[in-house]
């Protein structure tokens, strides 16, 4: 089965969006303007 994207180290905002999923709304505006524009996250 092909990988879908290549494997990568979340940055540390990356990696506290995807642990902590109770954040709150400004929190959350915080962590994705500091997310890279090539991320994941953001597609």
């Amino acid at each position: 089965m092909p990988l879908l994207f290549v494997p990568y180290v979340p940055n540390r905002f990356e990696q506290l969006i995807i642990e902590n999923r109770n954040c709150l709304a400004d929190q959350m505006e915080f962590l994705i303007q500091r997310v890279p524009k090539h991320s994941r996250l953001l597609s």
